[in-house]
């Protein structure tokens, strides 16, 4: 493999990268002025641990000459390690499909495009945290400083519109609200609202009245696979 460059990067991105890539590949590239973790063929790969905002703008310049794949890791399991006590703990959040959604919300006006794909990767991994006074709130502070790769459990590649349209596959004739979708999925309702965004702003569902106080949607049967 030809390496061009290194840059900062978490543990978790640089071991996934590490496994993703084959002989051939160049890593670490520049195309169009962008950085690109793995350049195969004529496919460029991204691997993108959060924060998918980030890859708007790339997204938008390079799909229009080249095929990209967006490589997302889900932790399955979770471990949170603490520096500076040395304690460690077991997350009780256990990474699902749908998680996908926190970071499509920011890309939907792409998902359509034939040059983009999306592949999940299922893991376990090592959450680094530091009592630093730097953190979010949430964390009363505390900095996530890294994420470690333990091992890969699974790879799912997802597919628009076929994966969102699985997702939905028991709602068929039925009218829903983000609160059916929560209670339909076993998820949030904030992640349901992530959800239900992106199937709307790809034109998979319409919005067709209110229930209650909910916004009320339908399956677009126009824009779904036979």
């Amino acid at each position: 493999m030809k390496k061009i460059q290194t840059y900062n990067e978490t543990s978790l991105h640089a071991s996934i990268k590490d496994w993703y890539a084959k002989p051939g590949d160049i890593i670490e590239s520049q195309v169009d002025g962008y950085r690109i973790d793995i350049v195969r063929g004529d496919q460029l790969i991204e691997i993108q641990v959060k924060n998918f905002s980030r890859l708007k703008e790339k997204l938008a310049v390079l799909l229009a000459n080249y095929k990209v794949r967006i490589i997302y890791p889900i932790p399955r399991i979770r471990w949170i390690h603490y520096a500076d006590t040395q304690k460690r703990r077991l997350s009780p959040r256990k990474g699902k499909l749908e998680h996908i959604f926190q970071e499509l919300v920011y890309i939907t006006s792409e998902l359509t495009n034939s040059n983009l794909s999306l592949e999940l990767l299922f893991v376990h991994e090592e959450e680094i945290r530091q009592n630093d006074g730097l953190g979010s709130w949430r964390r009363r502070g505390i900095s996530i400083v890294d994420r470690k790769l333990l091992d890969i459990v699974d790879r799912v590649p997802f597919y628009f519109p076929a994966s969102f349209q699985q997702m939905l596959e028991t709602l068929h004739n039925q009218q829903f609200t983000t609160r059916e979708i929560a209670k339909h999925r076993d998820i949030s309702e904030n992640l349901a609202r992530k959800m239900v965004y992106c199937l709307w702003k790809t034109d998979l569902i319409a919005k067709i009245g209110k229930r209650g106080h909910h916004n009320l949607y339908s399956l677009n049967f126009s824009n779904l696979v036979d």
